[in-house]
């Protein structure tokens, strides 16, 4: 008997071991998995924003309209997608311990109520005061609207808000305050109405028969009037960049420089930015300058500087920019640049259609 119980008791011993490791080794968490796609052709939508609650979470869309959360705790959740252009959708997802929850979600366009008589404004040279429409097109109801200027302090508009009867249409003017510009100036003002939104592009020239003063020289401006070379490369064909001047003064080296939109669209925002890509330039005697060299990058009417600096304008379509950079701790000797890189990215009208990171750069600059 004692010879029957000794290998019957491994034999148990090895079976509960074994159950045990299996146990430790469950999965405990599960995921959310889904495709948002679009309602009437069903095509994926792509940069739709997809909100998690409860918990906080959030993600976007890929181009496959494909989006994920991974280890979840089991429980129940509310997945919520929101696409501009597209109404709201939410769904009740539960979650279980190594299972893939199906998160897959369908859109319907919105009903639009909102309509602009335009998308852009531009006062050229010696216009002071336009105007455009907002109009309700929708079947029933008022709207609510109002105008955001953020960020173009050289624009007022009456009325700032309303509201319009269906059918009906408002007008708002917009006036340019001349004395606020010095130079080809652009922005973007948003209208806002019951979760639309529509963006116009403002633009406006200084006089023809006047001096232009948004080239900013500081106490160098007569410098580029002399000799200086050297190549410049747009982030693109498209995004036209010409060097205009280099001048040296007390270490502080400036390269001015254009950027021309030949694209077919408004560029919604550009942006030149330390967050896309390093910045870098080397001189012709063998010293390496990094963001920390850089006392001020001009892009239009916005300028940073510095470390991590970040500089972002709107550009439409046919309008140039007026830039600079400025460069210190360069010693009084060095008269060239071989090879300098400002990184960027831009969007076009459409916030959710974002073109791969870029950059721009100066080549064999001699002054």
């Amino acid at each position: 008997m004692k010879r029957f119980l000794t290998p019957f008791c491994l034999c148990l011993a090895i079976a509960a071991c074994f159950a045990s490791c299996t146990k430790d080794e469950e999965e405990v968490t599960g995921s959310i998995y889904g495709i948002v796609t679009d309602a009437d052709n069903g095509e994926p939508i792509k940069s739709a924003n997809v909100s998690l609650n409860p918990g906080g979470k959030s993600t976007v869309t890929g181009t496959d309209g494909r989006y994920e959360f991974p280890d979840m705790q089991p429980g129940q959740y509310t997945v919520q997608i929101v696409k501009s252009g597209y109404e709201t959708n939410t769904k009740g997802i539960t979650v279980e311990a190594g299972i893939t929850a199906s998160g897959d979600m369908v859109l319907t366009k919105a009903s639009s109520k909102l309509k602009l008589n335009t998308n852009a404004i531009n006062f050229g040279s010696n216009q002071n005061t336009l105007s455009f429409n907002v109009s309700n097109i929708g079947t029933t109801g008022s709207i609510s609207w109002s105008v955001s200027t953020q960020g173009v302090e050289w624009i007022q508009v009456s009325p700032a808000s309303g509201t319009t009867a269906t059918g009906k249409t408002s007008e708002v003017i917009v006036t340019l305050l001349r004395d606020k510009i010095n130079g080809p100036t652009s922005g973007i003002i948003t209208v806002v109405a019951d979760g639309e939104s529509l963006p116009i592009t403002v633009s406006a020239n200084m006089p023809s028969s006047g001096e232009d003063p948004s080239e900013d020289n500081s106490d160098n401006s007569g410098d580029n009037a002399g000799t200086f070379s050297g190549t410049a490369t747009g982030c693109r064909p498209e995004l036209a960049v010409e060097l205009t001047g280099i001048s040296g003064n007390n270490g502080v080296v400036t390269i001015d420089f254009t950027i021309l939109n030949n694209e077919a669209f408004d560029i919604y925002e550009f942006a030149v930015s330390t967050a896309w890509g390093p910045f870098a330039a080397y001189d012709g005697e063998g010293n390496m300058y990094d963001d920390n060299n850089v006392q001020e990058i001009k892009i239009g009417n916005k300028t940073d500087a510095g470390y991590h600096f970040d500089v972002r304008v709107p550009i439409p379509q046919g309008i140039k920019l007026n830039c600079s950079l400025k460069i210190k701790g360069v010693p009084e000797s060095v008269t060239e640049f071989t090879n300098i890189t400002l990184p960027c990215l831009y969007y076009n009208q459409a916030e959710s259609v974002t073109y791969d990171q870029k950059k721009i750069v100066f080549q064999n600059l001699k002054w």
